[in-house]
């Protein structure tokens, strides 16, 4: 059975404290909704920008997000979020429980303009398959972003 979902993740723009998913092996679960986050503290990761996405930044300052549905399903991740910063996302299957063998699954740079959103904010869907790990990983699209 497949349901539609939606992962919002939106940008904040002051610090949260800690860095909780500074990294793919210390991601922060995340359910169906809203994510709030902010990546002003975090640092760059090591893993390359992979996928043939238009419009794919740097991946800045980025932030790294769990979710593993519980049905297979299409899933929406979204950093719509009035105000924000220019935003890169991919997206990986986990499958082997481990950050040295990720499976890309999709990516995006920009997506369609929404005037309740920032001008470049991202937004991926995919076929998730139930029970399986899902890893968001969102950062900024240069330097000076994130």
């Amino acid at each position: 059975m497949q349901v539609p979902a939606t992962v919002l993740m939106i940008l904040l723009s002051s610090p949260i404290s800690g860095n909780a998913g500074d990294d793919c092996t210390d991601a922060t679960a995340v359910q169906l909704g809203t994510s709030f986050f902010n990546t002003s503290t975090y640092s760059d990761s090591d893993v390359p920008v992979e996928g043939n996405c238009v419009y794919m930044g740097e991946m800045s300052r980025d932030i790294w997000m769990s979710f593993t549905p519980e049905v297979d399903g299409l899933i929406t991740a979204s950093t719509c979020a009035p105000g924000s910063f220019d935003t890169s996302i991919i997206v990986y299957q986990n499958q082997q429980c481990s950050c040295d063998d990720l499976l890309y699954v999709a990516c995006n740079g920009d997506t369609y303009l929404d005037p309740a959103c920032q001008a470049y904010h991202s937004e991926v869907d995919f076929i998730a398959s139930g029970g399986s790990e899902y890893l968001f990983r969102i950062g900024g699209y240069s330097n000076d972003e994130g």
